[in-house]
């Protein structure tokens, strides 16, 4: 059953990649066909937005009622001048967890400030950029970035999330948490370099390989790279790509590889991503052994600033074995009263073996995320 569970999770991203239904949040990049420096300083995702969002795309796009030109004219840009720029993100929960398990059905519940970033890019040459983001709970991004290869190439270095599938803005992902890439120990100190000729992007970087320390703690170093293709064949937009990181640490060698797919048709849009992840001891040579981990999201824009979206996250924690399986199944939608400001109430059933003991729980939370 298991094995069978497997080759379906497999499969889904791709086909549903091409198919005909077809947020940092993907989900926008799905819908646009664009990559996510369009509406991103850092041109991985995440973080401080451009003015291109703030100024037009989220007031123009996202909110509810669409902001008059005069009016959008009286609120304050992100820029402070022509060099310096600042930025936000703000998230409150309400999170309430029924665990059938450990609490005999009863409702625990509370209110959690989840994020709490300012964002600050400094621009002291047109082709170069310094750039501060410093979170509520000791995580930060900051690295300098050179614009001066061809093919809208560029140089990055510091400490920042590496480039590796997509950058989910829901940490809890499985793609995210269950690989070491959710904050706040998802940055690692090190040098990438991308480059987007046309269709495609493409970024390498080496890295410390120690996600969230100052230090490397051995002498060996992580390698990631990505690549990614956008087409479009009418309303159809699609992409596809793959993610893969080598690491070894003192005790173990791992082998991550990765696919990513995204497509859009009309109001729906489908982002996903998969990943095997093979691990195995440096003193012990016996074998690998390898992890299957996925996301999937399926958006529906039911209106101008209003989503719904039905998610799906599946982790085997060893693909040998019969056991040991967990996922979410989510509902949810995310609705946008203000250009600045999102409302995102969600119901998750999850499945365990559970961080709490538990086999499985129901949880439901409402995220309040003001951004700027």
């Amino acid at each position: 059953m298991i094995r069978a569970r497997v080759v379906v999770c497999v499969a889904l991203p791709a086909l549903t990649t091409v198919g005909a239904v077809a947020q940092a949040t993907p989900r926008l990049a799905a819908q646009y066909g664009q990559n996510c420096q369009l509406c991103h300083v850092n041109p991985t995702g995440g973080g401080m937005r451009t003015s291109y969002l703030s100024q037009f795309i989220a007031p123009s796009e996202l909110a509810w009622k669409p902001l008059p030109a005069h009016d959008q004219s009286r609120f304050p840009k992100p820029q402070i001048n022509d060099q310096i720029s600042v930025g936000t993100d703000l998230r409150l929960l309400y999170l309430g967890t029924n665990n059938t398990t450990t609490n005999a059905g009863k409702l625990d519940n509370t209110f959690f400030q989840m994020q709490g970033d300012v964002y600050l890019a400094f621009q002291p040459d047109p082709q170069f950029l310094i750039y501060l983001d410093k979170g509520l709970y000791g995580g930060f991004e900051t690295f300098a970035q050179a614009r001066i290869l061809s093919a809208h190439g560029y140089l990055k270095a510091g400490q920042f999330v590496p480039d590796l599938g997509w950058r989910w803005d829901d940490h809890t992902h499985f793609t995210r948490e269950k690989l070491g890439l959710g904050f706040p120990g998802a940055t690692d100190a090190g040098v990438e370099v991308g480059i987007n000729p046309g269709p495609l992007v493409a970024t390498a970087g080496v890295f410390n390989g120690a996600s969230g320390g100052m230090f490397d703690a051995d002498r060996y170093k992580a390698i990631v790279s990505r690549f990614l293709y956008r087409w479009r064949i009418r309303r159809l937009q699609a992409a596809l790509g793959g993610s893969t990181r080598w690491n070894r640490t003192a005790d173990l060698r791992e082998r991550l590889w990765g696919i990513q797919g995204q497509a859009s048709w009309g109001p729906l849009s489908y982002t996903g991503d998969v990943y095997w992840q093979g691990l195995d001891s440096v003193a012990n040579s016996g074998p690998r052994n390898w992890s299957l981990v996925l996301t999937e999201e399926v958006v529906y824009r039911a209106h101008r600033g209003l989503e719904l979206y039905i998610g799906y996250d599946f982790r085997d924690p060893d693909l040998d074995r019969a056991t040991g399986a967990q996922y979410y199944v989510t509902f949810g939608s995310r609705l946008y009263p203000r250009h600045f400001l999102s409302i995102e109430p969600m119901y998750r059933l999850a499945y365990g073996p559970l961080d709490n003991g538990g086999r499985y729980d129901n949880r439901f939370q409402v995220i309040l995320h003001a951004f700027y």
